[in-house]
């Protein structure tokens, strides 16, 4: 058994071993393997034969194992691996074998192996491309809505949750045809549609337990695959907020494109929180005017029109909110001279890295920041022998360098009566001025790595009641009232604008 070889033969969990001569053929090959597995029936599987240094290499027919059976021998390979795999559509009744031998000699070129006869469409793409499916961690919300009389502990609040879920993961949206604290009542999308699809769920608050459950549930989507779509899911800022909260506080310079890619990958969801209307931006717009007008009466006329046209939600936004701290035509403050934000500015430049974080992020990057500014500045201090700042003294000095040659002529008692030049420097420029205003110590926020539930005799400082608006965080600075805006002019197509030779787009006329 020179030219003999091992063949492990491997189906499922199961494996065999066939001793393989160069002489069998390979309908021999294909009838030792029907034997092997009693359920296997001729037609329904394919081959491939793994030699050392050539992994799965086809095997479908006569001339596929004469290739691989000369390359075993000249390699001198004594064993190889046959992995048996079934068909998608499981075994075709019309199937054959035909030998590749044959079928060349007659030039047909139509070698069938072990597929089924033209008779049956079998789909071959699983058996040559292994894709394993990527287990989302929005998997566990496949069956968070189950069946009627199912019960909601959290009350309505876990049952929307739930219901969110429940939609992202299966790709369908549902419109509110109720939502109410006891009663909320669901519909998918495509209802009011040609499709007129039955999927529709309704939940209500139980008065005696307190606890919400399902009390109708039609869980049959018709209206078909084509209607899914991830774009168009329930992805609240809520929702994605709980999601993502412990990544944040492990990473929190990562960006917000970043957590959107991060919610495509792992939960199938695109994460775009919805574009903002047209009426939200009006309203926007009619807040900003007001809050910039610069006299009384107009900011009257501003303030109620956006209360007309805001209606219930605005009017309680303002109930509570003092007009000298949001419009700076009731400002109590100075309203003349230069209106200017550059120490704002400066300030901004210097956190530009930080202010996209979170605010308790921010609030302790600014706090650290601070903190190690003020310790290098009282270090300096310490080193100083002088009474005035070292900046001010070289001012003095070239002062002095200046005036030496000036001719000095009485006018007053208080002329050349040689008094140190320190006492002429105001207290704010002394070293000592200096040294007190960085003595203090900042110290960290002792709820920055606190839970939010806290007790209520706890002496700490819980965050902040408020909510983000809408949209990305503006980036460039609102001007200020009165202040005049350079206008550029462009060189090559002679408009005013925010362009230049260099940026601009705009199509010439020749």
């Amino acid at each position: 058994m020179a030219n003999a070889m091992v063949l492990l033969c491997k189906r499922g969990n199961s494996t065999c071993g066939i001793l393989f001569c160069r002489d069998m053929t390979f309908q021999l090959l294909v009838k030792k393997l029907l034997g092997k597995w009693n359920d296997l029936i001729e037609g329904s599987f394919s081959l491939s034969l793994s030699l050392r240094g050539h992994p799965n290499c086809f095997l479908d027919s006569q001339d596929d194992l004469d290739v691989l059976v000369t390359l075993a021998v000249a390699l001198e390979i004594s064993s190889g691996d046959v992995v048996v795999r079934d068909l998608a559509g499981g075994s075709c009744s019309d199937s054959t074998v035909v030998d590749a031998s044959s079928s060349s000699s007659k030039g047909s070129g139509g070698e069938v192996g072990l597929l089924c006869a033209a008779t049956t469409e079998v789909d071959l793409l699983p058996t040559f491309i292994h894709h394993e499916t990527k287990v989302l961690k929005s998997a566990p919300w496949v069956d968070v809505l189950r069946e009627v009389g199912q019960v909601f502990v959290g009350g309505v609040v876990s049952f929307r949750d739930s219901l969110c879920k429940y939609s992202l993961y299966h790709g369908f949206k549902f419109d509110y045809v109720r939502n109410y604290a006891q009663t909320v009542k669901a519909n998918c999308s495509q209802r009011l549609t040609n499709r007129n699809c039955l999927w529709s769920i309704k939940a209500k608050l139980e008065r005696h337990s307190g606890y919400f459950w399902i009390k109708e549930f039609n869980n049959v989507h018709t209206c078909g695959s084509d209607a899914l779509s991830s774009s168009r899911s329930r992805a609240s800022s809520r929702l994605i907020g709980r999601l993502i909260s412990d990544e944040i506080r492990v990473t929190p310079s990562k960006r917000p494109f970043e957590y959107l890619q991060d919610m495509k990958m792992d939960f199938g969801v695109d994460a775009l929180g919805g574009m903002e209307t047209k009426r939200k931006k009006h309203l926007l717009n009619l807040f900003g005017l007001c809050a910039y007008v610069p006299t009384v009466s107009q900011f009257d006329a501003l303030l109620t029109q956006l209360k007309e046209e805001g209606r219930d939600r605005v009017q309680c936004f303002l109930q509570n909110l003092s007009k000298e701290h949001w419009c700076h035509a009731h400002f109590p403050g100075k309203r003349y001279s230069e209106l200017t934000s550059n120490i704002v500015e400066c300030f901004n430049s210097w956190i530009r890295k930080e202010r996209r974080l979170p605010i308790r992020d921010l609030v302790d990057k600014i706090r650290i920041k601070v903190m190690e500014k003020m310790s290098v500045r009282r270090d300096l201090a310490m080193k100083w022998k002088c009474d005035v700042c070292p900046e001010m003294d070289r001012r003095i000095t070239q002062l002095f360098k200046e005036s030496r040659a000036w001719t000095v002529k009485k006018s007053s008692d208080g002329k050349h009566i040689g008094k140190n030049l320190k006492e002429y420097v105001d207290r704010y420029y002394l070293v000592d001025s200096y040294r007190e205003a960085y003595s203090k110590s900042i110290n960290p926020i002792p709820t920055i790595s606190k839970a939010d539930f806290v007790a209520e005799n706890d002496n700490v400082l819980l965050s902040p009641l408020c909510k983000r608006p809408p949209g990305r965080p503006r980036t460039e600075r609102i001007p200020l009232t009165g202040v005049q805006v350079r206008k550029v002019k462009c060189g090559r197509c002679g408009k005013t604008g925010h362009h230049n030779r260099a940026t601009c787009t705009e199509p010439l006329v020749g």
